[in-house]
């Protein structure tokens, strides 16, 4: 999440704010009103505890967006947030193995509680137990996907040298299995 973040800003040739210290609520509420950053990025543990000690002031309502990614954002932190700063969290999903994104929520189309849809670029599928695709809406099955950020495989102190591990149950015609289990939603 932070290292795709970190890319994504240097390829964009904005400016990074990277905290010193441990992002503690007193933390990032001074680096809110000292930088007045447009974007933030955080977990959802984090916006809970900024709403708990409530160090939501003025200067949070001055940030174009929120992001969140790293775990599941509650739908109910995501709706006390907005409407203790009239911002929107934008939720989104990836896997170190990414980097990237692989779903986002988008100031357009966001729903609480969902990882948004496939961001520009990235294929997605859900496999059933059997291999199959599922195409129909409401099923569950595991996440794949294809993208350019994907990484080449896993390296361990035994293969340091040579190719990177791809083990055959997650790396199958060309698509990662991230090991996430989703339900189909046709409808976004």
């Amino acid at each position: 999440y932070a290292l795709g973040a970190l890319f994504a800003t240097l390829r964009l040739g904005a400016s990074s704010i990277l905290l010193e210290h441990w992002p503690t609520p007193a933390v990032i509420a001074e680096a809110i009103e000292h930088h007045a950053p447009t974007l933030v990025l955080s977990v959802p543990a984090l916006y809970h505890k900024l709403l708990d000690d409530r160090l939501h002031t003025a200067a949070f309502a001055a940030v174009r967006h929120y992001v969140s990614a790293g775990e599941r954002l509650n739908p109910k932190i995501a709706s006390a947030w907005e409407q203790a700063t009239g911002r929107a969290i934008l939720d989104g999903l990836g896997c170190s193995e990414t980097v990237q994104k692989i779903f986002m929520n988008t100031p357009d189309a966001r729903c609480a509680g969902s990882s948004g849809r496939p961001v520009p670029g990235v294929q997605v599928r859900l496999v059933a137990e059997d291999g199959t695709q599922i195409l129909a809406a409401g099923q569950i099955g595991r996440l794949e996907v294809r993208m350019a950020s994907l990484f080449a495989g896993y390296r361990t102190p035994a293969n340091a040298i040579g190719p990177a591990l791809r083990p055959d149950e997650q790396f199958r015609d060309g698509w990662f299995a991230t090991g996430d289990e989703y339900r189909m939603d046709l409808d976004g």
